[in-house]
């Protein structure tokens, strides 16, 4: 054997080749050149798909801690409504901000948008005072089978 070369006919590794290190003995492999490709390649594909699967978890918006205060239309008449984002913290933001397409707070008008009749599901008066509407809070707690089913149990009066 020559100065300067390992059993395996190739040149002995320097000190700090950690990751050729790792290469250079997958290479002694039975196999060779072409094991270590596949080894590598399917490290990669396996990085990649981790780091696909991670991703969403670093863009998810956290939910507001302080309580929200809402204020309705007729607020001098109907009060306003407080609205406490970790009393409903099982349920993910899209139960509520189904058409959030940006980060800011969406009104009750913006589903709720007939201001002047109490007619239709979508009304703003039935959005709070038809219970088995699904466009209502109370329907939509009910169907949904979380938090109090009856608005006085988190919006008690003043």
């Amino acid at each position: 054997m020559r100065k300067g070369s390992s059993a395996h006919g190739r040149p002995p590794l320097r000190d700090g080749e950690v990751v050729t290190g790792c290469l250079h003995w997958i290479w002694r492999l039975e196999g060779g050149m072409e094991r270590m490709k596949r080894i590598v390649m399917i490290t990669l594909v396996c990085a990649a798909l981790v780091g696909f699967v991670a991703l969403p978890a670093l863009f998810a918006a956290d939910a507001p801690k302080a309580d929200i205060v809402m204020k309705s239309p007729g607020a001098a008449t109907q009060g306003t409504v407080t609205f406490g984002h970790a009393k409903h913290g099982k349920q993910k933001c899209e139960d509520c901000h189904h058409k959030m397409k940006e980060s800011k707070d969406m009104k009750c008008a913006s589903c709720h948008n007939d201001l002047k009749e109490k007619k239709g599901d979508k009304s703003y008066y039935n959005a709070y005072h038809a219970p088995t509407s699904n466009h209502s809070c109370l329907g939509c707690h009910k169907s949904m089978k979380q938090g109090p089913t009856a608005c006085n149990k988190c919006h008690a009066k003043k």
